[in-house]
């Protein structure tokens, strides 16, 4: 499992979690990544966080954490269609992945930092300009599906 972050400008850290992720663990993640991602993205203080409606993301110390650190969390209604652009990002980095087999799970990490420090810059960007279209087609749709 691996959590990362994007913005326009770019990618954020990628971290590589064993083992199951539950609330506290999410919680570590963040402490250890977001601040730093936000910097490396060039993110002001008051950057607005995209996250879907996991447990784990909804549970009592994440939002905790939210609150005591004044972060903005972006409200996301249950039972609503994906529209995180990230998820395009982990569906290219399989396609960039493809069927390249590592021997040892170092080379996968090794592999797929280099994949996720790869990305092109327009690529995020046009991904992250895509989010007003996004939210039009769900609107348009009445909450259906969509292209994306």
């Amino acid at each position: 499992m691996l959590w990362g972050c994007i913005s326009y400008h770019g990618v954020g850290n990628l971290v590589v979690i064993d083992g199951l992720m539950n609330g506290a663990k999410y919680v570590q993640i963040l402490q250890e990544n977001l601040f730093i991602s936000a910097e490396k993205m060039r993110l002001q203080s008051d950057f607005t966080f995209q996250q879907d409606n996991d447990p784990k993301h909804r549970s009592k110390i994440a939002l905790d954490f939210f609150a005591e650190n004044n972060i903005n969390v972006l409200n996301w209604p249950s039972q609503s269609p994906d529209l995180n652009v990230i998820e395009h990002v982990w569906g290219t980095l399989k396609k960039k992945y493809g069927n390249y087999h590592a021997k040892t799970k170092s080379e996968l990490i090794s592999k797929i930092m280099e994949i996720w420090t790869s990305f092109d810059q327009q690529y995020i960007q046009d991904l992250v300009k895509s989010i007003y279209s996004r939210c039009n087609a769900v609107i348009d749709a009445k909450g259906g599906s969509t292209k994306y």
